[in-house]
């Protein structure tokens, strides 16, 4: 069995320009995803991987539904003027062809490079929204729940004088793996 958080780091090339992923950086892989960004740090592209040690049919659909709810709450949030205020820029779903190791062999397989999608980078340091405890996290919980977006409980905030400034890693609803 690959340990799949033993890897240094992953590029990919979207239109003809690099994009990184340094997996020791906590920063750039959780769950379901791997964060690679490009080298003037302006964007960032979210990539679905494969658990090596799950690569079932029903981890292939919960990855699916899981993806396919973060790019819903995200275009909806982006129209909102009110949530577009509190997440990166968003660039949509794009399309990634190969994905190379640091010796640039053709890692492709271990991502479902379908599932990507472009964002602006945002730096700083994240932690878990469900874990904090800021004047205005009401009131962006209203904001989303609004749209009908119920799940933040695990996204990712960054903060600024005590007050939510950027929130990722977010969807429509928690999704079930045993579906």
């Amino acid at each position: 069995m690959k340990d799949y958080f033993n890897f240094m780091e992953h590029d990919l090339y979207l239109d003809n320009e690099k994009f990184s992923c340094n997996i020791k950086n906590t920063n750039f892989h959780g769950s379901y995803g791997r964060v690679f960004v490009n080298e003037n740090k302006t964007k960032a592209i979210k990539v679905f991987y494969k658990k090596q040690d799950d690569l079932t049919s029903k981890r292939d659909i919960h990855v699916k539904r899981t993806f396919e709810s973060e790019i819903e709450a995200y275009q909806i949030a982006y129209k909102n003027d009110v949530t577009k205020e509190y997440i990166p820029n968003f660039f949509g779903q794009v399309a990634i062809s190969k994905i190379f190791n640091k010796n640039e062999e053709d890692v492709s397989t271990e991502y479902y490079t379908s599932y990507s999608y472009m964002m602006e980078y945002v730096n700083g340091k994240f932690r878990k929204l469900g874990r904090s405890d800021f004047s205005n996290k009401k009131e962006l919980l209203d904001s989303f729940k609004s749209l009908g977006i119920y799940n933040l409980i695990d996204s990712s905030i960054i903060e600024e004088n005590g007050l939510i400034i950027k929130v990722i890693d977010f969807s429509m609803k928690d999704i079930q793996y045993f579906v």
